[in-house]
């Protein structure tokens, strides 16, 4: 990976930094380097050898190359688990005791892992004289790319018979793609090792996290992180497309330059003759603008953009707005895929913006079980409300009590 990427420069260098879901996983690893219980030598209890799983952006990279730094850190004061940042293994200037490896292909990793198992059983280099910091890390990245017989036959007995001073530190993306592959295996490899499991970050995590590294505003931060769908790296990605494309820093980045990037020009102004077309009662105009719309961008972000705009028009609650809510709930939760612009067109001659006085705040979006309830009565008197999934994650709008509970957010 390219060490100039916005992702890898604004890796988290601390726990501090590293945003962790409130996940007790990473107080054991804080602990395992603190109280130093990678070794049994002197403990009851030690693990050396680590399964980190997790959606792709999570974290996994960074979480492995922190730990494996705070633990060789050797301005890390003993009893404590913050590396200092500063110096050359913090700065991946030192990594005589960190072995790193991303698996593509069994067949091309298979002499690699042969030379990662052999340095397994080798001392690590002595840098200080703590014993506490006399270990080597070994880092293997997307296990799930690894066949059945590769870690069968190269992994499990090291894995096993792991030496004191060795830490292994396997990631996946895919723990049930090793298990669709040979049960037996992956049930194996978690016996041999500690399961760390890491989530997908929350829109709010990710804006918040690009305005403490990159003071890009919280606006633009949240339609970054609409797209990026809970993954940071994604995200980091996008911001160094956009800071090209605009020749802007990203500090500078204005919700309509991010809009007319991410969303290829469906922005406020442009959404706004789509619900003027409704009013209008020209279905030609409605069908022409989402046939533009779809080559650019997902219908259910279009839907999220949409659905914004409608709760930012609502004054009062109101029979039209809640009827479209729900048949948007309907289309979102549909197993049978059909045209977004089919729900739209249920509602030709209808002015959702008579009454558009309601200035549109961010949504804090946390507890996405909770459908609305008002939705649900309304589907329950259809006789729809087969068409909900009531377990499925949910659009924002739907993560309050009632319309007006809605309505409260925005005012």
């Amino acid at each position: 990976m390219n060490n100039n990427t916005l992702a890898n420069i604004y890796r988290p260098k601390s726990f501090k930094d590293f945003i962790s879901h409130d996940n007790g996983d990473i107080d054991l690893i804080k602990h395992l380097i603190s109280k130093n219980l990678h070794s049994n030598l002197n403990n009851n209890f030690s693990i050396t050898v680590l399964l980190i799983e997790g959606p792709p952006g999570s974290g996994k990279s960074s979480l492995s190359k922190l730990y494996a730094k705070a633990t060789l850190c050797p301005n890390r004061p003993k009893e404590e688990y913050e590396p200092c940042g500063d110096c050359d293994i913090c700065n991946d200037k030192d990594t005589s005791n960190i072995y790193e490896y991303t698996i593509k292909s069994s067949t091309e990793a298979r002499e690699v892992v042969q030379k990662l198992v052999e340095q397994s059983y080798c001392s690590p280099i002595r840098t200080t004289g703590r014993e506490d910091q006399y270990r080597q890390f070994i880092i293997l990245d997307e296990l799930e790319n690894a066949s059945a017989e590769l870690i069968s036959s190269y992994l499990l007995k090291p894995l096993e018979d792991n030496p004191n001073t060795t830490t292994w530190i396997l990631s996946t993306m895919d723990l049930e793609k090793l298990e669709r592959r040979n049960p037996i295996v992956k049930e194996a490899i978690t016996s041999r090792a500690t399961v760390i499991s890491l989530y997908k970050f929350t829109e709010e995590q990710i804006a918040n996290i690009l305005e403490e590294r990159a003071n890009i505003q919280i606006e633009s931060g949240l339609l970054i992180a609409k797209v990026a769908n809970g993954n940071l790296r994604e995200a980091w990605s996008i911001v160094s497309k956009i800071a090209i494309i605009s020749g802007l820093n990203p500090s500078e980045f204005k919700t309509e330059v991010v809009g007319n990037y991410l969303f290829g020009g469906i922005t406020y102004s442009v959404r706004l003759s789509l619900w003027e077309a409704l009013k209008n009662d020209d279905a030609t105009l409605v069908k022409s603008i989402f046939k533009k719309w779809s080559t650019k961008i997902s219908q259910k972000i279009i839907a999220d953009l949409l659905v914004e705009d409608l709760i930012s028009f609502i004054n009062t609650p109101n029979k039209n707005s809640q009827e479209l809510l729900f048949s948007l709930t309907t289309w979102y939760n549909s197993t049978i895929k059909y045209d977004l612009s089919l729900v739209f067109l249920q509602y030709l001659g209808i002015d959702f913006i008579e009454n558009k006085v309601v200035k549109l705040k961010p949504l804090a979006v946390n507890n996405v079980s909770n459908i609305n309830n008002n939705l649900l009565a309304l589907a329950e008197k259809k006789g729809k409300v087969n068409n909900l999934n009531k377990e499925s994650i949910m659009p924002f709008y739907l993560t309050s009590d009632s319309i007006s509970d809605i309505l409260k957010r925005y005012n």
